[in-house]
């Protein structure tokens, strides 16, 4: 599974959905006050940080920036966001996949030991189904920018960031 929706890679789908949400975010920036619009800045992005089990590993996504797709079981909320905490908690309840996308290159390390039935903590951007799919992609929420500035992965009580 190279693809994601109507994108032919998983990477093609994140650089539509980040060049879409700017332009939601300036569109709502032109509707806020001057102090709205600092405010909003602070918080353009819906982070989380779960603990999951590692359920499907599927193939590398190298078109474009790599990524080490992942598909995992939410065990735990460590932290969420108000505006995707439903989606998030309801995965948490059913069961439900989430596609983890970890990007590696040489500012980013490969991370070792993810196989499936392994456990590990995750801090990145939530893409919620309805989301992912309104712009194109598969209805499976993502979650990613799993590196610095905004997340990090925890294998084996190593941090990658």
């Amino acid at each position: 599974m190279s693809g994601f929706g109507k994108f032919p890679s998983l990477e093609a789908f994140l650089v539509g959905y980040e060049a879409d949400r700017r332009m939601a975010e300036r569109a709502k920036q032109l509707d806020l006050s001057a102090t709205a619009r600092m405010t909003r800045r602070r918080k353009d992005r819906d982070v989380v940080e779960v603990d999951c089990r590692i359920a499907e590993v599927e193939p590398d996504d190298t078109s474009g920036s790599k990524h080490v797709r992942v598909q995992v079981e939410l065990t735990d909320v460590i932290e969420s966001d108000g505006d995707v905490d439903d989606d998030v908690q309801s995965h948490l309840a059913s069961h439900a996949y989430v596609l983890v996308a970890i990007q590696y290159d040489n500012h980013h390390p490969e991370i070792p030991g993810l196989i499936a039935g392994v456990v590990i903590r995750v801090r990145g951007e939530w893409i919620t189904a309805e989301r992912a799919y309104d712009v194109g992609g598969d209805k499976l929420s993502v979650l990613h920018f799993t590196h610095a500035p905004i997340g990090f992965v925890i294998v084996g009580g190593t941090t990658y960031r």
